[in-house]
């Protein structure tokens, strides 16, 4: 499986490695962004032919669910009780 990274600015996107490398391309001098997506070898082609991501419309995967919960103008404590609602459900056993 290949993840897309972005070097130095989210518009440099485009970029496709290995997933199991992804932790060597972490540095603290320059910003790293990472889509949620795997991409399989498809991609890697398409990518390699076109330079880009941009148009393929391949099979995707996603290996983590970002849960994006902002605070607004709740205390810390009602913040904390949606999050905690939200891993009650998502460990919710639902078959």
């Amino acid at each position: 499986m290949y993840v897309e990274i972005a070097k130095g600015t989210p518009s440099n996107r485009g970029i496709l490695i290995p997933h199991n490398t992804l932790a060597k391309y972490i540095n603290s001098d320059e910003s790293l962004y990472r889509s949620v997506y795997l991409y399989g070898d498809d991609a890697k082609e398409y990518v390699d032919k076109t330079d880009s991501l941009k148009n393929f419309f391949g099979i995707r995967n996603i290996d983590k669910v970002p849960v994006d919960i902002d605070k607004g103008d709740n205390s810390n404590e009602k913040t904390l009780d949606i999050l905690r609602s939200i891993i009650t459900f998502l460990a919710l056993d639902i078959t």
